[in-house]
């Protein structure tokens, strides 16, 4: 995995919820899939996250961190 700096405590909402979703995530034959848009917004409502624009923000940042997770789950598979 990469190197990188532990989360702000103003980043933690991001850390801790991708660390949460991910333990959603559902697998196939081929393995993990990318994080489903119901789960998401099924962990916002939990959060009772209302505000849209910080809604969008969490969005973003999670469907973000899921592309980079996936991206390095393929390539890792790839070089097996």
């Amino acid at each position: 995995m990469l190197k990188k700096p532990p989360p702000s405590e103003e980043d933690d909402i991001y850390f801790v919820g991708f660390c949460i979703l991910g333990g959603r995530r559902m697998y196939s034959q081929v393995g993990p899939q990318p994080l489903p848009l119901t789960e998401i917004l099924a962990y916002m409502d939990e959060l009772c996250m209302t505000d849209v624009d910080e809604r969008e923000m969490f969005l973003e940042i999670i469907t973000d961190l899921d592309s980079c997770e996936m991206n390095l789950i393929t390539e890792k598979a790839r070089k097996k």
